[in-house]
């Protein structure tokens, strides 16, 4: 484990561009996959319904996180990933990992938000003492120590209107989970190397096609469309 001074060092070492322009791409395929879908006339009676807003962000949610399930992922992909049980009730969340820190994707109100409070949650984000990791060490240059440690705390956030994603965050919790130590917008940082979202979803093609397709199956759209 590599210990840090700061949020700051942590996401520039740990998610620079290099690594973040594998995780952005799966938000878009997400989202392009949610659009086929919902906006596809076949189907148009179950999401035209006025019951359907209540599972938009259930159907969005799984659109994303899907693909980071082991069976998704390129084998080239920074990071491996388990699912988490979060609760009593079988709620269950996509983990990723490495040696140094742990994700955890939500959606969040807006770009300046955390994600809604939790038990595990707020437990995880007390990975993220920085200043108590350095104690430990007397030692005035961290940079390179490599020690046995917890790895620290990081969200994924993304949010938006409707059926779009206006932004995806890197965001390191305080310990508590009361404040945003450090945040990353990654649709902007990555504009800055001229990625587009149109040719992100042609580059994601396969993953879109595997997404609708499982969507269609699992709740028996075929069917549901051949009886209009």
């Amino acid at each position: 484990m590599k210990l840090y001074k700061d949020a700051d060092e942590l996401l520039k070492r740990e998610l620079p561009p290099r690594i973040t322009s594998q995780i952005y791409p799966l938000f878009v395929a997400g989202n392009v996959a949610y659009n086929q879908i919902t906006n596809n006339q076949k189907y148009k009676n179950i999401f035209h319904s006025e019951l359907f807003p209540n599972a938009r962000a259930h159907l969005m949610n799984f659109l994303i996180c899907r693909q980071f399930e082991q069976d998704m992922l390129k084998t080239s992909f920074p990071f491996d990933a388990r699912i988490l049980k979060v609760n009593n009730f079988g709620r269950k969340n996509i983990e990723l990992f490495k040696e140094n820190i742990v994700i955890h994707i939500a959606k969040a109100k807006d770009e300046d938000s955390l994600p809604s409070r939790s038990g595990y949650r707020e437990s995880y984000s007390y990975l993220n003492r920085f200043l108590e990791k350095q104690l430990m060490f007397s030692c005035d240059d961290i940079k390179n120590i490599s020690v046995d440690s917890e790895p620290y705390y990081i969200f994924l956030t993304y949010g938006g209107k409707d059926n779009t994603i206006d932004f995806v965050n890197l965001i390191v919790p305080n310990a508590g989970m009361t404040n945003i130590l450090k945040k990353v917008n990654l649709k902007e940082s990555l504009s800055l190397f001229k990625f587009s979202e149109e040719s992100i979803a042609k580059t994601e093609e396969k993953n879109i096609t595997k997404l609708k397709k499982e969507v269609i199956k699992k709740l028996n759209l075929d069917a549901e469309g051949e009886n209009k």
